[in-house]
Formats: structure tokens, sequence, C-alpha cells
């Protein structure tokens, strides 16, 4: 009888952990189920969770009338899950959710976020219409592609020290949220053109681009965009309208009121540059390229307008001249490519006042001489000591003994011209004025290796300042050449005969 008794008590206190076991799995076996966190009571559904606590359905199984009060834990995530349903912590019943998105809705509904909706406005401007129900958080807006030699120049300020260092460094930043909201809104945005907010150190700036898809074919119809879209800024880091067929004279009122850094036009039918179309950006463009356009007059002094210049592209116009003394101070252009035109003439102290020129390009052009002080500059001191000239692909036939007087180039490259000689006169001072440092390219030239050469032959150093371009007259290149090679005995006989 005794041990009936323990055997009975013994199956149901099995049972009953059996039971206890198989309610703990149900609550907490669930990989899907959310814990239980430290001493709070939470309601879902009108119900309090403190019915699905393993003890209170253990002691509801054999008492189900019995109320309990045993504390329960925090929710360990920001969301619960019960009966299919996600609430968040901070609502405590169904109908406290319910009654928020009424809310919500009224809201979104309301003349308020419409307006708010039409304008795109900077939470950062006006408090009032952000929207609760998105908190704010901090966006990385997307940089544009930046072309060679466009490295952070938006943080440059002029300068009298010409040895200031640039800052060429690129990190991207987080930035407000506001920052991706400047472009202008429809109706009156930039439609076909496409505007994008920038991030890192021109944050707040927006950049603006009409690129081939656009069906424009004048000017007129780029300008009516510009002058008709609303605003939140007018500070412009890039402007880029590339690949259209749009023509037409480029003039200060095409631009409104923006104000840009950058200004890239290239592949373009446009066919002149009114003299002040920069007039507007004077105190913040310092880079302009206008390549391969139909451009055959440029007013230099207009260049005086925009005095942070740095870098000017008109490569692939019809240029044809440029006359003496032709550009005025524009005290920090380094970089000026001319190449690819149709410049047959250019005249004496053209880039005079270039102080800081650094890149000179006039390729690929149709001149046939250069004549005295044609590359001559006043005071020039570029920035990295370092000044080349490109005058390769034209049909140059002669070089004046003072072409390159006042200056000292560390690259001159004239190949694929006219040459049959090299002066020593012309390039002997430049190789000792710059300690041997220069590199002078003649391939492609029908020099006559004679006696001409022998100033270079007989000098391993001069040697190594020129390309080893190829005799026209003889199947050597420079390096092979010999002092017997040049034949100079028998031209210094005959200069002797010839005399007597």
């Amino acid at each position: 009888m005794c041990n009936r008794k323990i055997q009975t008590i013994s199956m149901m206190f099995i049972y009953m952990l059996i039971i206890f076991v198989i309610c703990s799995c149900g609550v907490h076996g669930n990989a899907n189920q959310r814990t239980l966190e430290p001493s709070r009571k939470y309601i879902v559904n009108g119900k309090n969770l403190i019915s699905h606590h393993p003890w209170s359905i253990l002691l509801k199984t054999f008492k189900p009338k019995m109320q309990f009060n045993i504390p329960i834990k925090k929710y360990s995530l920001s969301k619960i899950q019960h009966e299919g349903n996600f609430y968040h912590k901070n609502i405590r019943t169904k109908e406290n959710y319910e009654e928020k998105i009424s809310l919500k809705k009224n809201y979104l509904n309301s003349e308020e976020a419409s307006q708010r909706k039409s304008i795109h406005v900077n939470p950062k401007i006006n408090e009032s219409l952000i929207d609760p129900w998105k908190p704010i958080q901090p966006k990385l807006c997307p940089i544009p592609l930046k072309s060679p030699d466009m490295h952070k120049r938006e943080e440059y300020v002029p300068s009298t020290d010409r040895s200031r260092e640039f800052d060429n460094s690129d990190d991207r930043v987080t930035i407000p949220p506001n920052v991706c909201g400047l472009c202008p809104a429809p109706p009156n945005d930039l439609s076909p053109c496409s505007c994008v907010g920038n991030g890192g150190n021109s944050a707040g700036l927006i950049s603006i681009s009409c690129n081939s898809t656009t069906n424009w074919t004048t000017v007129e119809e780029l300008k009516y965009t510009l002058n008709n879209a609303n605003y939140l800024t007018t500070e412009v880091v890039r402007f880029n309208m590339s690949g259209t067929n749009v023509s037409g004279v480029l003039d200060n009122s095409v631009w409104g009121n923006l104000t840009i850094k950058q200004l890239i036009m290239n592949d373009n039918l446009i066919r002149d540059i009114d003299n002040h179309a920069f007039n507007s950006s004077k105190d913040s463009l310092y880079f302009i390229s206008l390549d391969n356009n139909r451009i055959s007059l440029f007013y230099w002094d207009q260049l005086s307008e925009v005095p942070l210049l740095q870098t000017l592209i008109l490569k692939g116009n019809q240029i044809n001249i440029i006359q003496s003394e032709a550009f005025p101070e524009v005290p920090f252009l380094k970089s000026l490519d001319l190449s690819y035109n149709e410049i047959d003439f250019l005249g004496a102290n053209a880039f005079r006042k270039l102080h800081w020129l650094t890149n000179l390009k006039l390729n690929n052009n149709l001149l046939r001489e250069l004549s005295a002080n044609v590359f001559s500059i006043e005071d020039h001191t570029p920035p990295s000591d370092f000044f080349t000239v490109n005058v390769s692909s034209n049909e140059i036939s002669s070089l004046n003994d003072l072409v390159f007087a006042g200056v000292a180039p560390k690259m001159i490259d004239l190949r694929n011209n006219m040459l049959i000689i090299i002066k020593q006169a012309i390039f002997e001072p430049i190789i000792l004025a710059t300690g041997y440092f220069v590199e002078i390219l003649f391939e492609g030239n029908p020099i006559l290796c004679n006696c001409d050469l022998r100033w270079i032959v007989e000098n391993d150093l001069y040697k190594f300042n020129f390309d080893n371009f190829h005799c026209a007259d003889k199947d050597f290149t420079l390096l092979q050449l010999t002092i017997a090679d040049l034949n100079c005995t028998q031209s210094i006989l005959s200069s002797r005969t010839f005399n007597s």
C-alpha cells in the first residue's frame, strides 16, 4: 500500500515535470520567439503577457480561474511578435496603435503635409514640417565624378602667397539630411536636366547635368530652364552640358542667378562666347571646359573677369589666331589647352601676363613658324616650378632664336613638325637654366644629322635631354651617332675652300 502511494506521487511529479518542460518549450523553444527582459508588464491585443509566463501556464493547467501577479521581463528587441502581429515598444495596446495610425493618415492628408511635399522642404529650414513618423537619419549624398585637375579646388582661397599648397584630399563625410534636398522641385525643376546634392566639403551645394538625352537645339532653351527653376541654393559646384545639339551664342543671361565653380560644356555646337559670358560667376569660377564646339572667336579680355580661373580648355574648336599680348592678367591660370584648333598665327608675348602658367597645349594646329618671344612670360613663377609647352603635330619649319626667351620649360614637345636642324642658340641655354632637367622631343621631324648636331653628340649629358629621334639622312638614331657620322671635317674643309 505504501509502495503504491509512493508510485502514484512519483508519477504525478513526473507528469508535472513533463508538463512544465512542454510549456517552457512552447514559449521559449521557438527560434522566432522573443525573450523576456526584466520587470515590466506588457499588454498586447488587450491581454497581459504575464499569462504567457511558463509558471502561469503551468498553474493555470490546474486552476484556470486563479489570478497571478508574477513580474515578467522587458523585451530585448524593439518589437515583439504575438499572434502574427508586430508592435513597437512604445505602443501598449492595439487600440493605441490604431489610433496613432489614424493620426498619421490625417497628417499625410493635411494641407501642411502637401505643402511640404510640393516644395521638398529642408527639415533644418522649417521644423514644423518634419514628418514625426520618420526619424532624421544622416545621409551620404552622391559625389559627382571629377574631371582631371578638379581636386577639391572649391576650397581654394586666392592668396598672394603663390607657394600655397592645395588640399587634394577626397574623403566622403557624413552630412545632414537636408543637403540632398536642395535641388529645385517639380513643377519648376530643371527637367530635362538632372540635379544632385553634393557631399564632402561641397555639402550644401548642388551639381547640374544636362546630358545628350536632351533634345534642345538652342541656347535659349537652356536659358529658359535655368532661369525659371525654384532654387533653394544658387551655388553650383559643377554645371555639365555635354554631347547635345545646342548651338548659338553663350552669354551672361543664360545662367540667371547661378554661381558656378566648374563649367563643362563639351561636344556641343556652340559658335560664340559673349564678351561677359562668365561675369556672374566671377567670384567662384575656376574651371572652364568648352572642348569640341564650333567656337571661332573668343574674347580673351573677358578672362580678367574670372580672376580665380585655373584651367581653360578650348580644345577642338575653330580658333585661328592668337594676337600679340592676347591674354590679360589671370593670376592663377595654370593650364591652357588650345590644341586641335586651326591656329596659324601666334603673336609675340601672347602669354606674357600668365605668371602661373604651367601647362600650355598648342598641338595639332596649323602653325608654320614660331617668332621671337611668343612664349615669353613676365615674372614666370609656376607653383610647381614645372612648365611644359606642347606644339607637336603642326607644320613648324622655323624657330626664332628668342622663341623661349624669358622662360625655361621642363618639357618641350616639337614632334611631328617640319624642322631640319636643332639650334644650339635656342636649346643649350634652356638645358643649362634647368640644370639638365628638361626633356625636348623631336621625333617625327626630318632632322639632318650633320655637323649642326655636334654640340649634342659630343656631350653625353646633352644627349639625354632629347628623345632618341631618327635622322632623316642616315639610318641612325641620336644615341647611335658618333662624331665621325656627322662628316664635320668635310663640312669644315668645304667651308674653308669656299671662303678662300
